[in-house]
């Protein structure tokens, strides 16, 4: 709790010192040990986002496609149901993709309007007027 409220009360000059603390760090380091910390934080890297993307998903139905129910998390991804994603992005209500779009749908405490669909149904919805071909089909 008192680390938290150090950051927040330091804010920027926090951010500098630790980015200074980081700087020195590896201009001391020997090539073998400096490998060493990349692949640590390459590591942490990706479970963050890892960690960050399962929360998104498990928000909006997870790991399954809300129109076919496809499972395989590789095919899956965040769509706009209403259609309405270029014009977000545009306007930058949210970033355009990636750990930082998933960040941004936890800060604004997971807002309506997405849901998860696998790369089929959300590019034949794309390219089928805002409806996907596995429901046109049935009407």
């Amino acid at each position: 709790m008192y680390s938290k409220q150090y950051r927040e009360r330091l804010g920027d000059a926090y951010t500098e010192k630790m980015r200074e603390r980081r700087r020195n760090l590896i201009a001391t380091l020997p090539p073998d040990e400096l490998e060493k910390l990349r692949q640590y934080e390459r590591d942490k890297t990706l479970r963050s986002q890892a960690k960050l993307k399962a929360e998104v998903f498990a928000a909006y139905g997870g790991y399954r496609c809300n129109c076919c129910g496809e499972s395989e998390p590789m095919f899956l991804s965040v769509d706009h149901i209403y259609n309405d994603g270029n014009q977000m992005r545009k306007n930058k209500v949210h970033p355009t993709s990636g750990s930082a779009f998933y960040a941004w749908i936890v800060r604004n405490k997971f807002p309506p309007g997405f849901q998860i669909l696998c790369m089929n149904c959300n590019t034949g919805k794309h390219k089928n007027g805002g409806i996907c071909p596995h429901q046109s089909s049935k009407v």
